[in-house]
């Protein structure tokens, strides 16, 4: 082997940096229209795939998120 290649097999791995999710956080809304409730992902996580905890119905928006993006002008 060359002295690059050993280099390159000794390197570190590269550890990925993810946001910290807030489970308590409303971020999925029921469309029934007797339920309109707001879900977090700890009232998902007591349900079997993705249906409303309160209601049974299997249609969930995502809500925006409250902080808004700040775009540069070019």
């Amino acid at each position: 082997m060359s002295d690059e290649q050993e280099e390159f097999m000794e390197e570190e791995p590269v550890e990925i940096l993810r946001p910290e999710i807030d489970r308590d956080e409303k971020i999925y809304k029921c469309i029934n229209r007797e339920c309109r409730k707001e879900l977090s992902l700890n009232d998902l996580d007591n349900v079997q795939g993705i249906k409303c905890p309160y209601c049974g119905g299997r249609v969930l928006i995502k809500l925006r998120p409250k902080q808004s993006k700040r775009v540069g002008c070019i």
